[in-house]
């Protein structure tokens, strides 16, 4: 990802995991923001409202499933 936010959404049926493997990833919830930096791992529950921000570069796997 690079200088991109990502539209707020959901997933009904499953969470979803957030693995930043280079630079700084921010994650908007309903609940606040976390910032991720290399080698932190994030897990968004399941019907929560979220989305992603990078300023900048980052390099990160997402693991949710698909419908």
């Amino acid at each position: 990802m690079e200088d991109i936010t990502a539209n707020w959404h959901s997933h009904d049926v499953s969470d979803e995991l957030f693995y930043v493997i280079s630079g700084i990833v921010h994650i908007d919830t309903e609940y606040g923001t976390e910032t991720l930096n290399s080698n932190d791992l994030f897990i968004v529950p399941a019907k929560t409202k979220h989305r992603a921000r990078v300023e900048g570069r980052a390099t990160l796997l997402i693991i949710d499933k698909i419908d």
